[in-house]
């Protein structure tokens, strides 16, 4: 009589779960961490000596079975998805689950039921599977805030694109005045012209990897090498700039104002000197013999 697969599954996953049961005792449960999109192996290092009867992988439902063969072999049967693969090392007695191409969906619990053909109960292992993403090279966004006293208040904020679960942030070196806020992602330095420019560095970690991305906050104000009267910002050296715009104009204009007065000067004076000429011409007219007389 032939056998419907789904009643073969069903009667897996109600041994898998008996057995779990026969065992007497609660199996302690290995904790496993992945990278999202790569893969995962889940270890099974059977004792020497050991012969096995079969071995269930079990995630929410049966996943694959590793069943005992002809001639004492063990043959592979995959009942779920092609990302599933079993890897059997008969001589190391490894029997172990790979997944591939990893996702969120995979994260849980999963559990091997051993059946052993030399005791009666089932060794279960329990794996728990948390699956986190390959963090990207973090970001920095720049504030600054220059004072009076050319003291330039720098605010840095690292971020990563994209949102992760259990991923922490940090800076270093903190100098002496750093304040680090908003959970370690936002750093708070004050520097002035001669001091040191240090390289501060934002790190980001989640469990299965870490990113960093260093800089120099000084390069943004005044250098050691610059003259503390210089421009510690854009904004400063755009005030500068107009600064030095109105000088020139007001300056232009004063030199206009001063070249049309004396203009306005000697076009008076040419004025005054046709008026004497003219009058002395006609004071000649009126007296021609007073003009002649020797003194």
């Amino acid at each position: 009589m032939k056998v419907h697969p789904w009643v073969f599954f069903f009667l897996m996953l109600l041994h898998s779960q008996e057995g779990e049961g026969q065992s007497g005792e609660e199996p302690e449960t290995e904790e496993l961490m992945a990278i999202l999109g790569e893969s995962i192996i889940f270890p099974i290092n059977i004792p020497e000596g050991e012969q096995i009867e079969k071995i269930i992988w079990v995630f929410q439902s049966p996943l694959a079975t590793i069943k005992k063969g002809a001639g004492e072999k063990l043959s592979t049967i995959i009942v779920s998805n092609p990302r599933y693969k079993v890897l059997v090392d008969i001589p190391d007695q490894i029997y172990s689950l790979q997944i591939s191409n990893l996702s969120k969906e995979d994260e849980g619990m999963y559990r091997a039921n051993i059946v052993s053909e030399n005791a009666l109960d089932t060794i279960t292992r329990k794996f728990t599977l948390r699956v986190y993403r390959r963090l990207p090279k973090p970001k920095v966004t720049i504030y600054l805030e220059i004072s009076e006293e050319f003291m330039c208040n720098v605010t840095l904020k690292c971020h990563v694109d994209g949102r992760g679960e259990d991923e922490e942030y940090g800076w270093t070196p903190l100098g002496p005045r750093a304040v680090v806020s908003n959970g370690g992602s936002v750093l708070h330095l004050s520097w002035k012209p001669g001091d040191s420019d240090l390289t501060s560095t934002c790190i980001v970690r989640n469990p299965v990897s870490l990113s960093s991305h260093s800089l120099q906050a000084g390069q943004f104000c005044t250098g050691p090498r610059i003259s503390s009267s210089a421009s510690c910002s854009p904004l400063a050296k755009g005030l500068f700039i107009l600064l030095l715009l109105g000088i020139l104009t007001v300056s232009i204009i004063v030199i206009r104002v001063l070249t049309k007065n004396k203009k306005a000067i000697e076009r008076i004076h040419r004025m005054k000197l046709r008026r004497n000429v003219k009058r002395e011409k006609m004071q000649a007219k009126e007296f021609p013999l007073a003009s002649r007389i020797p003194e």
